[in-house]
């Protein structure tokens, strides 16, 4: 264990070089996955800092999702509830789109103009017998 006593206050961005920075175990970096076969979509995503940090992944293997990541894209129903069952976080891209846009591939500026976001969801399934 190091002590630093009467150190001076140094901005966030430094760390003193003589301490390595190593995440504690229990905050390991997030792994975002952007979960998307369209490359205006993916292009999208590039424009924010969160889609500057994320996998992009044409397939989710959920078997690869351990608690903590982050899985964004518009996944079917059951991909997203096993995604939450197993302690991810899910983010819905949600596209409101015009019925003559539906079925067609956008650009990033299109899928921007339609005012696209993500929105986060906890899904579960319960099934009926």
């Amino acid at each position: 264990m190091i002590v630093i006593i009467n150190a001076p206050r140094m901005p966030m961005s430094i760390s003193p070089p003589m301490l390595p920075r190593f995440p504690p175990a229990d905050r390991l970096p997030v792994r975002r996955f952007f979960v998307s076969r369209h490359a205006g979509a993916i292009e999208w995503a590039k424009r924010y800092p969160w889609g500057l940090r994320a996998r992009f992944i044409a397939h989710l293997d959920v078997e690869q999702i351990i608690a903590g990541d982050v899985v964004i894209g518009t996944l079917p129903i059951q991909l997203a509830a096993e995604v939450c069952a197993r302690g991810a976080q899910y983010l819905h891209l949600a596209i409101p789109l015009a019925a003559d846009q539906r079925g067609k591939e956008l650009s990033a500026a299109e899928i921007e103009e339609a005012g696209a976001c993500l929105v986060p969801c906890w899904v579960t399934l319960r099934w009926r017998k």
